[in-house]
């Protein structure tokens, strides 16, 4: 056997394996910024709802910022919200709706630090957080970074806030893939176009306040068919033996509160609103009470109030275009009881009436 075919010995094979992985870390690195830069990834941006909800957040000067799923994206009204509070203060907020469809902690603890990046002169003072017992059971945390929502809306700078506060290995590793290669954005936002058979990368614009509040009224009938099947489809996800999620999705609440708080921006949660049919998941066979049970207790360990909207008694199935999302003037009904019950009290509070 010639000097070239013998072996390796143990410790060479590490360092052959160790300078091949660095070599192709570099270049992944090389080519991952050069992508970054190019047309195609400003294109995948510009259908991205967090990343052009962010510019428009940015320009808007709010004074509170509203996130949840696509029940707050759609179902509540930014100026209907402005309008109730200064006709009972006489103070004019500036209010911003970034509900993002698929919405979920880990996406809301980005839409956080995009609000502490704002200097503190200018910064919301109020930040609304709305939950539904879903989002402690459908779609386990870990699969956040596979979702087009948010697969590029991890800025480099934001990685170090996710990767202290991620609350399992899995969530960690998923981060730190996500956050640091941006070419990994391509392959679901691929998908969502094959599966949803729609044109990749259409380009997303918001009304300056984030928008919502513009869903028609639906015939009785209609509501009545889609708020059905919609309760169908999250039985799974609803009844037991399914349980609610007491780790990663706490982890990330109590993430974004302190540092809210630290920021000098006060916090709540509410409730998400939702139609008289789906009370058929929330008895005592579902996860409904012990999440309820959980996000009080939460909200009383992190001293921030919890308002529930999943009954409200001017709110009937009309409102609603089908299980959860608001029709726009129902839309105009929460928004008013949101700056009753939350935003108000949470201005006494803060000293700001």
């Amino acid at each position: 056997m010639t000097e070239e075919q013998q072996p390796l010995t143990k410790k060479e094979g590490y360092r052959e394996f160790l300078t091949s992985w660095l070599c192709l870390l570099v270049i992944l690195s090389i080519a991952d910024g050069i992508f970054r830069d190019s047309r195609f990834s400003k294109r995948i941006d510009d259908g991205n709802w967090i990343p052009t909800k962010r510019r428009e957040l940015y320009k808007s000067a709010a004074d509170v910022v509203v996130v949840g799923s696509s029940v707050i994206a759609e179902g509540m009204t930014p100026g209907a919200v402005t309008a109730r509070v200064k006709e009972k203060t006489g103070k004019t907020l500036k209010v911003f709706n970034f509900g993002v469809s698929a919405g979920s902690y880990a996406g809301d603890f980005l839409i956080a630090d995009s609000v502490l990046q704002i200097s503190a002169e200018t910064r919301p003072r109020y930040f609304i957080i709305s939950m539904s017992p879903m989002e402690f059971s459908c779609c386990p945390q870990v699969e956040v970074p596979s979702h087009t929502k948010w697969a590029g809306a991890i800025r480099l700078n934001e990685l170090g806030g996710l990767l202290w506060n991620a609350p399992t290995f899995e969530e960690f590793s998923n981060t730190v893939l996500m956050g640091s290669f941006r070419m990994l954005a391509v392959r679901p936002a691929v998908l969502e176009s094959l599966f949803d058979l729609k044109q990749p990368w259409d380009g997303a614009t918001w009304p300056p306040d984030g928008g919502g509040g513009t869903i028609p009224q639906v015939d009785p009938a209609t509501q009545n068919d889609r708020a059905t099947h919609r309760a169908e489809s999250f039985k799974p996800y609803m009844l037991k033996p399914k349980t609610v999620d007491r780790s990663i999705a706490p982890s990330y609440l109590r993430a974004i509160v302190k540092r809210l708080a630290a920021g000098g921006v006060h916090t709540a949660f509410i409730g998400a609103p939702q139609a008289p049919q789906l009370d058929a998941i929330d008895g005592p066979d579902s996860i409904f009470p012990e999440y309820e049970e959980l996000v009080i207790a939460l909200a009383k360990e992190l001293d921030v109030p919890y308002v529930s909207f999943r009954h409200m008694p001017d709110i009937g199935t009309t409102d609603f275009a089908d299980g959860d999302h608001l029709c726009s003037a129902g839309s105009v009904k929460f928004s008013r009881r949101l700056a009753d019950e939350v935003l108000i009290p949470m201005m006494t509070k803060a000293g700001d009436q």
